[in-house]
């Protein structure tokens, strides 16, 4: 089988009969020749299937033309199932391809791994910048990033370096509240995931909320985000309630954490929602396939990938500086199904 060779600016010189530097100048949109003959090159160019090459714009313009993103988790079985995640990467990736760059994606099981990612990458110049998710408290990640020099977006939260793309959690629990205060609460608890900056927001928010409302809150961190986490999580708050009488709500981070804490509570012999009500704070196709189905607040994560992806973008390009700090636009609202569909405390 004849594998067909990639064309080259040589070849295109050759069939144009030009120059390679009048290829190179009309191909990168260069001043210095005639119009007609810009026109003819690009329309060689792409009879003939020419595409730049990546590696040779890298060392064009010392630039690598890819953004990066580690995500960490201790378990790496975590992200199939974990649809959110999945749709803002979709959205991350889909948005860098439109503006011409390419994504990086790699998992690192503890934040050693992931710090020396960013080593790596940046000294070896495969990538332009990095998107960070996932930030807590005393997070390592800031202070290296800053101190290498690397570009970097953070996502959910602002750490002082880099650009941020700032989620307003107080508006996020606010819009759980309005449905929550429609139920008729005695008790509630909030299971995050792994220890992180949004999650330790979200309890402050949570327990303002029940004070106000003389509610009794259960705060839970789950030791990550997948099934196995929630079963464990449940399973916690069950041993510290007295017996039988679990919270009358319980809200958590994600579907993944619900399911498994869902699956702990059926075979204590609970039922849902007339014993314990379930709440998640992101929705997915995962909510409207469980038993019962899982109320959420719905946002959409692709539009919230692709407002980071061209975050990073205009700042590796130098159009906006590492203080640019903007809120999330993606909105959210609440879909209400039948795990919190109870009667009254």
């Amino acid at each position: 089988m004849t594998v067909r060779r990639r064309p080259t600016i040589r070849d295109i010189a050759r069939e144009a009969g030009v120059s390679a530097t009048a290829v190179s100048f009309a191909l990168n949109n260069r001043p210095g020749i005639a119009p007609e003959t810009r026109k003819r090159i690009l329309e060689l160019a792409q009879t003939l299937g020419w595409t730049p090459s990546i590696a040779a714009r890298a060392l064009s313009s010392s630039k690598a033309g890819s953004v990066g993103l580690v995500m960490g988790r201790t378990d790496r079985t975590e992200f199939a199932p974990d649809r959110f995640l999945f749709r803002f990467m979709t959205g991350v990736e889909s948005r860098l391809y439109e503006r011409g760059t390419s994504f990086v994606f790699h998992t690192a099981t503890t934040m050693e791994h992931e710090v020396e990612t960013y080593d790596t990458w940046w000294s070896e110049r495969r990538v332009d910048g990095v998107i960070v998710v996932d930030l807590r408290e005393d997070d390592p990640r800031p202070a290296q990033l800053k101190s290498s020099g690397l570009p970097a977006v953070f996502v959910g939260a602002d750490p002082g370096y880099g650009a941020a793309v700032v989620c307003d959690q107080r508006a996020f629990v606010t819009q759980a509240f309005t449905h929550l205060d429609t139920l008729e609460l005695d008790s509630l608890a909030y299971v995050s995931g792994t220890a992180s900056r949004h999650g330790d927001q979200r309890s402050a928010l949570f327990a303002e909320g029940a004070k106000e409302r003389d509610l009794h809150l259960e705060l839970v961190d789950a030791p990550g985000y997948s099934e196995p986490a929630g079963r464990a999580a449940m399973a916690d708050l069950l041993d510290r309630c007295h017996p039988g009488a679990p919270p009358r709500l319980v809200v958590f981070d994600n579907a993944l954490l619900c399911l498994g804490a869902s699956r702990v509570l059926k075979e204590r012999g609970f039922t849902l929602p007339e014993d314990v009500a379930l709440m998640s704070l992101e929705d997915s196709d995962l909510c409207e396939v469980m038993e019962p189905t899982v109320t959420a607040l719905h946002r959409d994560p692709v539009a919230y990938g692709e407002y980071c992806a061209d975050l990073a973008v205009e700042l590796i390009a130098d159009e906006v500086t590492t203080d640019t700090r903007v809120r999330c636009p993606a909105p959210f609202s609440i879909a209400v199904r039948a795990s919190t569909r109870m009667s009254p405390a």
